[in-house]
């Protein structure tokens, strides 16, 4: 018995284990992956798909190259929302300034729509702009992430709930038959 809820309890446990990779791989979106000049930019953006609420960019610039670290005397993003507003930020180096990451965990998607996503990378007085359009789903979208993730520890617990009552009506149907015996 004990046999069999160790078994059921590794293959829920496995079966977790592929459903959080399944959410994990949906965790973020390349957004930009573009070579211009020596510049090789990639941007991922976070959660994805990007609904209402706070977002994360990482940005990674490479020369277009040798793919080696380019960093860059400055950086800046501009979210421009579906009604032309403009929002600046400021990503800080993710790590050591020669590796050239970047990230900006403070975006704020406050509406649903097509946003704009402008990156400004700025080396020796010359500007380079990486765009794109990012949609932006309703605050819903959030909440299908979470209920993803919550899936396998919900079946989880009622698996062992279950085998618990099991457990305990055996346990009462022992009892029975033992004093039935006496």
């Amino acid at each position: 018995m004990l046999k069999r809820l160790c078994l059921v309890v590794c293959w829920v446990l496995l079966a977790s284990l592929w459903w959080t990779n399944l959410a994990a791989a949906h965790g973020g979106n390349y957004i930009i992956s573009e070579t211009r000049d020596q510049y090789f930019v990639v941007v991922s953006l976070a959660p994805g798909p990007m609904s209402v609420g706070r977002g994360d960019a990482s940005i990674a610039v490479r020369n277009s190259n040798d793919f080696a670290a380019l960093p860059v005397d400055a950086i800046s993003v501009v979210l421009i929302d579906p009604d032309g507003e403009e929002f600046g930020y400021t990503p800080a180096p993710e790590s050591g300034p020669a590796d050239a990451i970047y990230g900006s965990h403070d975006l704020d998607f406050s509406r649903s729509g097509e946003w704009q996503f402008l990156l400004r990378l700025t080396e020796a007085g010359q500007t380079q702009e990486f765009r794109t359009t990012v949609s932006v789903a309703g605050g819903i979208m959030r909440w299908l992430n979470v209920i993803l993730y919550m899936v396998p520890i919900i079946v989880l617990a009622i698996l062992i709930t279950l085998a618990a009552l099991r457990n305990r009506m055996l346990r009462k149907a022992a009892l029975e038959s033992d004093s039935h015996a006496t």
